[in-house]
């Protein structure tokens, strides 16, 4: 064995000690500081540069926005998918139009000839709604007339509406700033009717089933759709949604159409109020009127 350092081994094998401030290993004995603080961690840093919502959040602005609104959907009126429309076949014109008398029982006979003709250009199509609801769209000469959902539901078209009156559908009354909200993708909510002077709820209204949507003081249809509620419940109280919107003025399936729209005459059943008073009428004087 030799004299001097190696046969005493190094004796300089430690840098750091415990540190009184952090109780780590971490206190350097010749720079007379703790190596753990103050020091930064740019593993963080980093995960703040890349992490999701530090750049444009595309998709995660669109999640907080619909977040707020509890993820309600429809309300983003989507393009109307129409597929190729096929003629129907002299059987099923003849089906049509017998349920269609099943549906609605108080429509003449000259009027069902008219809507579902025996000869003629009678045609079907498969259509998408703005809601994204598959819906079967039957055309006369290029125009709407009846409209079968996906339950078997039948609706006559707002053009049928305005050229035979006596069909015999429920029909509610609304405000009219809703009618662009309808071609956004709302629906009518129990809320939003105003009851008739002296009648409150049409008495015919069954779940499922068509209802007609006009504006308060106006004789003509704006919209149509489908009943959530019957007449029962929403004479226990107004609540909840009540018609589910199929079709509107404005929207992609009436402009499919002629695009005409009657002339605006006065409803009689709101003829002893004035224009500022349906303005000002609330859902709840009906019974004062």
């Amino acid at each position: 064995m030799t004299k001097g350092t190696t046969s005493r081994g190094t004796r300089n094998d430690k840098t750091h000690i415990i540190s009184r401030i952090t109780g780590r290993r971490a206190y350097h004995l010749q720079k007379k500081r703790d190596s753990r603080r103050g020091r930064f961690n740019w593993s963080t840093k980093a995960k703040r540069r890349t992490a999701p919502g530090t750049g444009r959040a595309k998709h995660l602005k669109d999640v907080n926005r619909r977040f707020h609104n509890g993820f309600r959907e429809g309300v983003t009126a989507k393009k109307v998918q129409n597929k190729s429309a096929v003629t129907v076949r002299n059987s099923d014109r003849r089906k049509l139009k017998s349920r269609f008398a099943y549906f609605f029982p108080e429509t003449p006979e000259e009027t069902l000839n008219s809507m579902v003709p025996a000869k003629g250009d009678l045609k079907e199509m498969k259509v998408v709604t703005h809601k994204g609801e598959p819906v079967t769209v039957f055309t006369v000469e290029g125009e709407p007339t009846v409209i079968e959902m996906k339950n078997g539901t039948l609706i006559p078209y707002l053009y049928s509406l305005w050229s035979y009156e006596f069909l015999g559908v429920p029909t509610l009354h609304t405000t009219g700033n809703v009618l662009e909200r309808f071609a956004n993708g709302a629906d009518l909510m129990a809320p939003g009717i105003i009851l008739s002077p002296g009648v409150g709820v049409h008495e015919k209204i069954e779940r499922n089933k068509a209802v007609c949507i006009k504006i308060a003081g106006q004789k003509h249809f704006v919209a149509i759709g489908v009943a959530e509620q019957s007449t029962e419940q929403l004479s226990k109280g107004l609540s909840g949604k009540a018609v589910k919107i199929v079709s509107c003025v404005g929207d992609q399936l009436w402009a499919s159409g002629s695009k005409k729209i009657p002339p605006t005459e006065t409803d009689p059943q709101f003829r002893t109020l004035t224009q500022e008073d349906i303005e000002n009428l609330d859902i709840n004087d009906w019974d004062s009127l």
